[in-house]
């Protein structure tokens, strides 16, 4: 067929450049494909790697808490040992006149503050002074130790 229909040469040609258009396109579906997943593999590596530096981060991290958690501790069982040492200190000295002086001077302390309106003061002691008796003595109505 010539002049009034298509040539087979032309259908042949339309049919060629068809068919290399689908295989084109088929063989750039299947690059990108492969390299979507050399891609996705790529990053899939490279997610699990941050994973595991992160986790090495927190452990890191977890361990210098531990460390500072445990020089606190330190610090506290070495400012208790003060406090101990002080205690032991302090009840080795401490008479009852000397708590009975304190007394005294914290009730005038309070006397002449500026937030005392008002101060009862009850003498219960000889004197009018306020009692203390050592540890493990009880206090008799008249105001002496046992």
């Amino acid at each position: 067929m010539t002049e009034g229909g298509i040539s087979l040469r032309r259908v042949i040609v339309a049919v060629g450049a068809v068919l290399g258009a689908i295989v084109g396109l088929v063989v750039l579906f299947l690059v990108i494909g492969s390299v979507y997943n050399a891609y996705s593999r790529y990053q899939a590596r490279a997610n699990a790697d941050n994973r595991i530096t992160l986790n090495d981060t927190k452990i890191r991290q977890t361990q210098q808490l531990v460390k500072v958690a445990q020089q606190n501790a330190r610090i506290e069982v070495a400012r208790a040992k003060g406090i101990h040492t002080a205690q032991d200190i302090i009840n080795g000295t401490l008479t009852p006149l000397y708590v009975q002086h304190e007394a005294i001077q914290a009730e005038i302390a309070l006397a002449k503050s500026q937030h005392a309106d008002t101060v009862i003061y009850i003498p219960v002691g000889a004197n009018g002074v306020p009692l203390v008796s050592p540890t493990g003595q009880q206090v008799l109505q008249g105001g002496t130790g046992k």
